[in-house]
């Protein structure tokens, strides 16, 4: 019998690799701070209101970039995204005033609020539920060491090229992702000419497995709340009672 492929690691491999740009490209600003205020004569105040406009936008649009995914699916969603603030990011170097740096970073974190939300949905049918804690661990320490690495190199591109090359590198870097992403990874393993029918059942199999098993437990969740004479049930605090209840009757499908 054949051994299963392994797909799923390379695409768990270019969702880290998102991760890391995201955090590139949004501390690049930061250590590119002194440069701009340099060249613009920006206050401190003016730098905190043009940094705080990608908060806004990152904090607004993360329902909207996750429900996109839903929508689209995560090939073409995080190809859009990407793409869209991988751009935003080289058209940095077109601001001319606080105005226009703080409406390109404000466009920057629309693209980027859909980052993580599409990109965990990207990996929901795609990594097997006993592999999904270490997903999520080396997607969010690529992340952390994106943003660690960048500051260093950031500056030495500053100091030898100015810190709009900085801008440009980032963002061509989020292009180039965007292209190999919606080139190799499919929605769904069944898609994918390169997983072979080992890792596909695996896969399935899995998944199948982990939903039954949590249809077992809302079961015998609902049946325990309802067994009204139980010993558990007769020694809960009137609290607990409470939540169960509400639990019950709120959530009759839980």
């Amino acid at each position: 019998m054949a051994r299963p492929s392994r797909v799923r690691y390379i695409v768990l491999g270019l969702t880290i690799a998102a991760y890391m740009i995201t955090y590139i490209d949004r501390v690049v600003i930061s250590s590119a701070v002194p440069s701009i205020q340099k060249e613009f004569g920006f206050s401190i105040v003016t730098m905190g209101w043009i940094l705080s406009s990608f908060q806004w936008a990152y904090a607004l649009f993360q329902i909207p970039g996750g429900w996109l995914g839903d929508r689209i699916g995560p090939r073409r969603a995080m190809t859009l995204i990407v793409s869209w603030w991988s751009l935003f990011t080289c058209f940095t170097v077109f601001a001319w005033s606080a105005g226009s740096m703080a409406l390109i970073r404000f466009l920057f974190g629309m693209g980027e609020a859909g980052a993580f939300p599409i990109a965990t949905r990207s990996l929901s049918r795609w990594m097997l539920p006993t592999e999904r804690g270490f997903a999520q661990g080396t997607t969010h320490a690529g992340s952390r060491l994106g943003g660690a690495i960048t500051p260093a190199l950031v500056v030495l591109i500053i100091v030898r090229y100015g810190w709009r090359a900085a801008f440009v590198c980032c963002g061509l870097l989020g292009l180039i992702w965007a292209a190999v992403w919606f080139w190799y990874y499919r929605d769904t393993p069944d898609e994918h000419p390169s997983v072979n029918a080992e890792e596909r059942e695996l896969i399935r199999s899995s998944l199948e497995l982990a939903r039954g098993a949590k249809s077992l437990q809302s079961v015998s969740w609902n049946a325990s709340c309802r067994a009204r004479r139980c010993g558990f049930f007769q020694r809960c605090t009137f609290a607990t009672r409470i939540t169960c209840r509400f639990i019950w009757f709120g959530f009759p499908n839980i």
